[in-house]
């Protein structure tokens, strides 16, 4: 009887969710922390909690509109430098400016690149991608990931 109320695929899609989870959550809460930690220790708390309210952002809003069978949204560590980039040129540049001016030029930089997401796909621009030659791509990838790496490494040796 059991068998009748659920779908088919339902034991392999908790396995899947959970495996996304598992993945997912601990890689959003890392590039919340990162994002947030040049504005100090005290407010890496709140970039966690940022990472996973983004984390479930981007997985609620792209299944609601499109109803993809196979979709798992996951934090883009590009995306995540980036915004290392301007938190931190933005802690610099405005020692004095409160916490809550900072989230809010922060706020209106990652929905900036939402309208600009949203326009790319609008105007079909991802076909371009397929020009780009391959030593370019692995050549970003890897240097994104020593990036990571070496900004991981003082708080892991505990400087």
């Amino acid at each position: 009887m059991i068998q009748r109320i659920f779908h088919p695929q339902l034991r392999g899609d908790l396995t899947g969710g959970a495996m996304a989870m598992a993945y997912a959550v601990p890689e959003a809460m890392v590039y919340g922390a990162m994002v947030f930690a040049p504005f100090g220790s005290e407010h890496i708390p709140q970039g966690i909690i940022a990472g996973l309210i983004a984390l479930f952002c981007a997985n609620f809003f792209a299944i609601v509109p499109a109803g993809v069978r196979n979709l798992v949204n996951m934090p883009d560590p590009m995306l995540a430098l980036m915004m290392v980039a301007f938190s931190t040129t933005l802690a610099a540049s405005h020692p004095d400016a409160t916490f809550g001016s900072i989230l809010v030029f922060l706020f209106f930089i990652v929905f900036l690149a939402g309208i600009f997401q949203i326009l790319f796909g609008f105007f079909k621009v991802g076909v371009l991608v397929k020009y780009i030659p391959y030593p370019v791509t692995a050549g970003l990838f890897n240097g994104m990931a020593i990036v990571l790496l070496l900004h991981q490494v003082h708080p892991m040796l505990g400087f």
